[in-house]
């Protein structure tokens, strides 16, 4: 039974998001998850520092997650271009 739930998230995962294509999209895709990956370690970064640091690494947490809003939305904007046909 819990095969078959996890069989069936997967599928819907897999549904949502499909594996990127080659050329452009996936070195868009691939960029995203690398900023993905930027704001996790400024985030983890940041709770583990303490007094100046904190401030530094805050900072260096939302330039990390602007820059993973950029990524995404170019993935986004390629992924409706693909969707629509050109």
């Amino acid at each position: 039974m819990l095969l078959n739930r996890r069989a069936r998230r997967r599928a819907q995962i897999n549904q949502r998001w499909p594996e990127p294509e080659a050329g452009a999209h996936s070195r868009q895709f691939d960029e995203w998850q690398r900023a993905a990956q930027r704001v996790r370690r400024a985030w983890n970064a940041w709770l583990a520092a303490d007094g100046h640091q904190r401030r530094v690494w805050y900072g260096a947490f939302v330039q990390a997650l602007a820059e993973e809003e950029r990524a995404a939305a170019e993935v986004e904007r390629l992924t409706k271009r693909e969707v629509a046909g050109g």
